[in-house]
């Protein structure tokens, strides 16, 4: 039975442990491992890690100083064991106990490097949030439950949403990637812009709604600032001297559009308008 790792970002998230960490040991698939990665937390998050850790041997805590999410996804990834990696944020959840079974079974049967599934919306209550989601899933539903390339990939399903926790990944396509450190913003893009360089074969799993993604209006990603400019104009930087790596003709075209629309999108900000 393959090793599946999962590895958890935790800063100052004491209110939401408990329901993410109970959503992992549910799972009816068992053979995983977690790394619970404590980024200098201030609450009373450390003690809480500890706490599962000690009563189940599956799970590893990480403590460090805090630098942020990138530096904490990496410092697990120079750890981890499993023929697979997933993640999942210490205030979200799984909310289905078939999430890895799943995900796992369809990876091994078509031998896929990314296997996909989807989320739903919560609020702090777990009251499912409304949204266009099903609308959108209704436009990727073609390209769901085939393999798809890494071009396929990004343009039909990812579909500019680099949504990182729906994705089982291979631990051999990551090897030596890892996210860029510092960063605060869109660091899930660079992150699948890297992995897709290889040629991969990828699946979408569009009734696999496996993910609690809880709303936090609150977060980095809801709010517009000088670091989120500054990471999100890197990232097109980043794209654009991918894109001269490839030789393939589609990705490459890919990457050079997606750097311009960055770029355009940049400089709409930067003359007021809401652009990010």
């Amino acid at each position: 039975m393959s090793l599946v790792s999962i590895i958890v970002p935790v800063y100052n998230a004491e209110k939401y442990l408990d329901k993410c960490i109970r959503s992992v040991l549910i799972q009816t698939y068992y053979n995983w491992e977690l790394f619970l990665v404590n980024d200098g937390s201030t609450d009373d998050s450390l003690s809480i890690l500890y706490k599962y850790a000690y009563v189940d041997s599956r799970i590893t805590v990480l403590d460090k100083k805090k630098s942020g999410v990138s530096d904490a996804r990496n410092f697990a990834l120079n750890k981890v064991k499993g023929d697979y990696i997933i993640f999942l944020d210490a205030d979200d959840y799984w909310c289905v106990n078939t999430s890895l079974e799943i995900l796992v079974y369809f990876a091994k049967k078509y031998n896929l490097d990314i296997t996909r599934g989807d989320y739903l919306r919560v609020d702090e209550n777990d009251c499912l949030i409304p949204s266009n989601l099903d609308e959108e899933r209704i436009n990727k539903k073609f390209y769901s439950y085939k393999i798809l390339d890494s071009f396929s990939f990004l343009k039909n399903v990812l579909n500019n949403e680099f949504y990182l926790h729906t994705s089982l990944f291979d631990k051999k396509i990551i090897n030596n990637i890892r996210f860029e450190s510092g960063r605060i913003f869109v660091e899930d893009m660079a992150f699948y812009f890297k992995i897709c360089m290889q040629q991969l074969h990828c699946m979408y799993l569009s009734n696999h709604i496996f993910y609690a993604y809880r709303n936090n209006f609150q977060s980095i990603s809801n709010s517009v600032n000088i670091l989120k400019l500054r990471d999100y104009l890197h990232t097109g930087f980043l794209i654009k001297s991918l894109s001269s790596k490839t030789s393939d003709a589609d990705l490459r075209s890919y990457y050079q559009k997606k750097s311009l629309a960055i770029y355009c999108s940049t400089l709409k900000w930067l003359l007021g308008k809401s652009a990010l």
